[in-house]
């Protein structure tokens, strides 16, 4: 049971964990703009221009059984590593490995049809179309969130760091923007993953880790191993 149940968990912080992470800082980014907007009286302007009527559409990623098998055999050895204390194992991703696991896997099912990963410029980018609900006075449903951040992301001295780069929504980026850019510029000062990692359960599990690269269209981890 334990091989069913354990190795989602560490998977979704490993290897999703800063893929969260963009959603969310995304999601920061508009509800602050609406609520802004509110604060003015013009939240009509705001929904209009900063959200869509419909989503944007990703390119399919698809995979040949010989494919899947081989990521995940990747994928089994790697933990088998984690979970035995083994150091210096590396596990190699591109984004065509994490986009294949975002819509294959139970635990990120959420995020199929939602979340599109690039790797460019030794950034992970995060491409995102999510339907919205209303909140309260907010009448959102039937609109949705399109956007894309980029991020430099890395792993060292047990510290994960993920630094925001660039916003945009609805095809504006938001440092341009004149009552948002110091908000963007604001955000680029600070490590998102700091509440992240303050989280013991996923405190733990970064610390099984000595590095997290992105390079060369890559991401590559690379286990720490017993002290």
């Amino acid at each position: 049971m334990s091989n069913g149940t354990n190795p989602p968990k560490k998977r979704g912080c490993l290897f999703y964990g800063c893929l969260t992470l963009s959603i969310l800082a995304v999601l920061m980014m508009v509800v602050g703009l609406i609520g802004f907007f509110v604060i003015r009286g013009v939240y009509n302007r705001a929904v209009n221009e900063y959200t869509s009527t419909t989503p944007q559409t990703f390119e399919a990623v698809t995979y040949t059984p010989a494919e899947r098998e081989a990521l995940e055999a990747r994928l089994r050895l790697f933990q088998q590593a984690l979970d035995q204390g083994q150091g210096g194992q590396e596990l190699v991703l591109s984004a065509q490995d994490l986009n294949v696991l975002i819509s294959d896997k139970p635990n990120v099912q959420d995020l199929k049809g939602k979340l599109f990963v690039m790797i460019e410029d030794d950034r992970i980018k995060g491409k995102v179309s999510i339907p919205l609900q209303n909140i309260g006075w907010f009448k959102l449903r039937g609109r949705y969130l399109n956007g894309v951040a980029a991020f430099r992301v890395a792993l060292e001295g047990g510290v994960l760091d993920v630094r925001l780069e660039e916003v945009e929504v609805n095809g504006k980026p938001l440092q341009n923007s004149k009552l948002l850019g110091p908000m963007v510029t604001e955000m680029k000062k600070k490590n998102l993953a700091e509440d992240y990692q303050r989280d013991a359960r996923q405190s733990t599990n970064i610390q099984r880790f000595d590095t997290i690269l992105i390079k060369d269209g890559k991401v590559i981890l690379r286990t720490k191993g017993q002290q």
